[in-house]
């Protein structure tokens, strides 16, 4: 079974602006890499954070399961 999946048409507008935010959070993370090694660290380090490191998963997750 095949299912009709609707065609969304994206205006170039929402296309740039979707690039743009991509290329500000990939900036954003490039800057601040230091920082965020060094969190992970602490969270992977000290067993009272370590339940810190499932916070990314879970969100991926919860936002994917809102869509």
């Amino acid at each position: 079974m095949s299912a009709n999946v609707p065609e969304i048409a994206v205006s170039s507008y929402w296309r740039n602006r979707v690039l743009l935010l991509a290329l500000g959070i990939f900036a954003i993370i490039a800057i601040l890499k230091a920082t965020y090694t060094e969190i992970f660290h602490f969270w992977w380090t000290y067993s009272a954070y370590n339940h810190c490191i499932l916070i990314v998963p879970i969100t991926f997750y919860l936002i994917h399961d809102r869509r």
